[in-house]
């Protein structure tokens, strides 16, 4: 709209600056809560605690593969495939 152009036209560099600050912080928080869900999962689906190393490469797969195929993956597969998948360093 006319206002929503205005108000942004209007701003100065230091309230663009906290704009993408705040929405780099949203954004983090999204990440962090799906991370925290699909370990939740992995863990549920294991009937135990990921370990430390299975934790960064959940993360990792997370960032590389993207959540939505991380979430095809836990809710696909069985125990046994699951710890395996977790474990090989190059599964996709």
């Amino acid at each position: 709209t006319d206002a929503e152009r205005t108000r942004f036209e209007t701003m100065t560099a230091a309230e663009i600056y906290e704009l993408f600050d705040e929405y780099d912080r949203q954004k983090r928080e999204r990440r962090e809560t799906v991370t925290h869900l699909l370990a939740r999962l992995f863990s549920q689906k294991l009937g135990r605690d990921l370990t430390e190393d299975e934790q960064r490469t959940l993360r990792r797969r997370i960032e590389t593969l993207g959540s939505e195929r991380v979430g095809d993956v836990v809710l696909a597969f069985d125990r046994d495939a699951l710890g395996a998948w977790l474990a090989r360093p190059d599964a996709g």
